[in-house]
């Protein structure tokens, strides 16, 4: 019998299955182990070190809603979009979008809201 996989693992799993990557970049694996292990994190990374993944991995592993806030509208649209077509459910609420829609969300995701920072709440 196989030991169970851990969290980890199941991260470089999720990594080359959903993203296509074979290796995290720089810095990812650090805040990706942070979010598992269930502590605040705060990452500050350039345009382009690839932030998106150390939430979106780290969603699929762990299960549930994680919301994501973010200031850029443009950014939110590209990454709901990038995740829908990666599997993922997701969904945006900003303040372009009529009262109604935001209440609604989205067909995939009826209860969601997504964007750009994770935070996880303990139990």
């Amino acid at each position: 019998m196989d030991a169970p996989i851990t969290a980890e693992e199941r991260a470089h799993e999720i990594l080359r299955q959903a993203f296509g990557y074979d290796a995290f970049r720089a810095g990812q694996l650090e805040v990706i182990r942070e979010v598992l292990a269930g502590r605040d994190c705060l990452a500050i990374m350039p345009t382009g070190a690839g932030k998106s993944l150390t939430f979106q991995v780290p969603a699929r592993v762990l299960g549930g809603t994680t919301l994501v806030l973010s200031p850029l509208i443009a950014l939110m649209k590209d990454q709901v979009d990038a995740l829908a077509r990666r599997g993922f459910s997701a969904t945006l609420v900003n303040s372009t979008l009529p009262p109604r829609s935001a209440r609604r969300g989205s067909p995939a995701s009826p209860m969601g809201a997504s964007s750009s920072c994770t935070r996880r709440r303990r139990a």
